[in-house]
């Protein structure tokens, strides 16, 4: 959020946690994030926000960068 420059507890925020089986992925794709934003940000920003979110993954689930 904060590469963003959003508040934690923003009205416009929204996260949804499916179950494993509502989807059929295939090895090695076993995560799947969809990020809306309006335009406007900068391609640093998205790419910065890209990184910080593989970031986090691979250092609180172990997943692979």
């Amino acid at each position: 959020m904060e590469v963003l420059n959003l508040p934690c507890d923003g009205r416009n925020i929204l996260m949804m946690d499916y179950e494993k089986d509502l989807f059929e992925m295939k090895y090695p794709n076993e995560y799947l994030i969809e990020i809306s934003m309006f335009s406007g940000k900068t391609n640093k920003t998205k790419k910065l926000l890209y990184s910080k979110i593989i970031e986090r993954l691979s250092s609180s689930l172990g997943i692979k960068k």
